[in-house]
């Protein structure tokens, strides 16, 4: 599905640059697009060696055994053929947790790993994406986070009197996200025994205990969560060396081994993220996305989602640097707490740059048939704009 969704994303901005008479930008376009791509890779490349090397001294140091065993009911409920003492599993639960904090770059060296570990227990062929994959990829894609610190950050140097007070609504909107994508996952991938999966879906209710009783903070005090949010990177690389220093792991030469290993991931990631980014480039610089809009506009009416966020929604699951462009606009044009700048902060911070996740996960690892990724994790972020739209008054 991603041959054909690129190859009609390029075509489509060639017509419409032909037609608009605006092919000296698009050339531009292409050629910005492929240097952005290197600039990306190597931006990338220091958190992939960074936190691959912390991953390794996680792993090494066993703390990543606590962390499981907190995350396990949720995810034994969403991966129920994975064994909870695989490295699949352990994985998997390091990229939910920096998911959960907002650690950004950290996640996405962490969720390679994991897809990793998934390659090798992959029970068919190698070049399929197996249920678990889809899973994993549709709950990155999905983007829960307890602490939106972009989204809030930009608010607040945009002016914002209270720039966390999107905090409620961005977890309402990321767990609806969540729950259709992993929902239409089910409906498309193999099923359960009903009752094992009666079982782990009891499970599951997990996954509602801490941000519920963190939103009952969050009505109170922002500063809390802004603090949080400040001091939750530092406190995730204290936490693993300091764990790793009394159980007398060989930190550095741990570290030493897990950064290689990045960068070998950041070589394999250059030539996938080259045809997304240039891809991408050429809809912007060619009209083809302004055209997209005005075309989706009475769609956009009719779902009760403004014009003026349309622009957002449809770079959004393909760029991040243009999504949070574009977010930055709307927070200028219209003010950080006006009605329109608050639901963009819900959108930017309760989802994520969909085909980017798609293109570097599964590209990682060599799998070209992605099964009911994409349609899942569209459908999950239709899911997170509406709701978006509907939960900030």
């Amino acid at each position: 599905m991603m041959n054909s969704l690129w190859a009609g994303m390029v075509l489509f901005s060639i017509v419409t640059a032909f037609f608009s008479n605006n092919t000296s930008a698009l050339t531009e376009g292409i050629l910005d697009g492929a240097s952005e791509s290197v600039e990306l890779i190597l931006s990338l490349t220091g958190a992939l060696a960074f936190w691959s090397g912390m991953a390794k001294i996680a792993e090494e140091s066993g703390f990543t055994k606590p962390v499981r065993k907190l995350l396990s009911p949720f995810l034994g409920a969403v991966f129920p053929d994975l064994d909870k003492n695989s490295e699949a599993f352990c994985a998997i639960s390091m990229n939910v947790t920096a998911n959960l904090l907002g650690l950004g770059n950290a996640a996405t060296p962490l969720g390679l790993r994991a897809m990793g570990e998934l390659q090798k227990e992959n029970p068919g062929d190698r070049n399929t994406a197996s249920r678990e994959m889809i899973r994993f990829v549709v709950l990155n894609t999905a983007s829960v986070q307890l602490i939106p610190t972009m989204a809030a950050t930009m608010r607040a140097r945009a002016g914002s009197s209270a720039p966390f007070d999107i905090l409620v609504p961005v977890w309402i909107s990321s767990l609806l996200s969540v729950l259709a994508g992993l929902g239409i996952s089910a409906l498309f991938t193999k099923k359960k025994k009903a009752k094992n999966a009666i079982k782990k879906s009891r499970q599951s209710l997990y996954m509602f205990a801490l941000p519920g009783f963190v939103s009952l903070l969050a009505i109170s005090s922002d500063e809390i969560f802004r603090l949080m949010g400040n001091a939750a990177l530092p406190l995730a690389v204290g936490g693993i060396l300091l764990w790793a220093v009394c159980k007398r792991t060989k930190v550095f030469d741990c570290f030493l081994i897990g950064a290689k290993e990045g960068l070998h991931t950041a070589m394999e990631l250059l030539p996938s993220l080259c045809a997304l980014v240039c891809a991408v480039s050429m809809l912007t610089a060619s009209g083809a996305l302004s055209l997209l809009v005005r075309f989706l506009t009475p769609v956009g009416s009719f779902l009760g989602i403004p014009s003026e966020l349309l622009p957002l929604c449809l770079l959004r699951p393909l760029s991040g640097s243009g999504g949070l462009s574009v977010y930055q606009n709307i927070l200028k044009t219209y003010g950080a707490d006006s009605l329109l700048g608050r639901q963009a902060a819900v959108i930017s911070g309760a989802s994520e740059t969909t085909f980017y996740a798609i293109t570097i996960y599964y590209g990682s690892i060599g799998v070209e048939n992605t099964g009911c990724t994409l349609f899942a994790a569209l459908a999950a972020d239709l899911v997170c704009y509406l709701a978006a739209v509907r939960t900030v008054h």
